[in-house]
């Protein structure tokens, strides 16, 4: 499977990404801890404590069958889930650099982020593989393994600063 910009009529526009490869887990007795309410006035977040350490338990199984010499467009839900992610795997500031950066400028934005923050390490250096991990209701967790397509020269050099979020939730 290739992911591409094929919205367009154009027939020589180039994929972006290929998928490696897919996985989709949902976490047992969680349905109380991420979801959404509706109310009169529009959508009610449920989001409980139990989250940050659901998540971090949840990624390095998904990842050890996926694989590992990648950045990771982490779906940004709160300093700690990125940051119990990044410890839990042994993650560097820098696989989660646009993870943080996303995070910073935009907050959380639910599991759609993690397109944010995809597009965020295409605009810049890269290495060739991406781990993209996303969360939503359930709690459900996506990982997918995506290999850069095209004449992209991927890079391993870290950026020139290093953010750090704070734990904001």
């Amino acid at each position: 499977m290739i992911i591409g910009n094929e919205f367009s009529a154009r027939n020589d526009e180039e994929p972006i990404l290929e998928l490696l490869g897919w996985d989709h887990r949902i976490i047992d007795d969680t349905e109380k801890d991420l979801g959404f309410d509706v109310h009169p006035l529009g959508w009610k977040v449920v989001l409980t404590q139990r989250v940050p350490k659901l998540a971090k338990a949840a990624v390095p199984a998904m990842f050890n069958d996926l694989a590992k010499d990648y950045d990771w467009a982490l779906h940004p839900g709160g300093a700690t889930v990125i940051s119990g992610v990044q410890q839990e795997m042994g993650l560097t500031e820098n696989h989660l650099r646009a993870s943080y950066e996303v995070y910073m400028a935009h907050g959380n934005s639910s599991s759609a982020t993690v397109f944010s923050v995809i597009k965020r390490l295409l605009e810049g250096p890269t290495t060739e593989h991406i781990i993209s991990c996303a969360f939503g209701p359930g709690i459900a967790v996506e990982m997918m393994a995506f290999r850069r397509c095209g004449d992209q020269t991927p890079s391993t050099g870290s950026p020139a600063e290093t953010l750090v979020a704070e734990d904001v939730d």
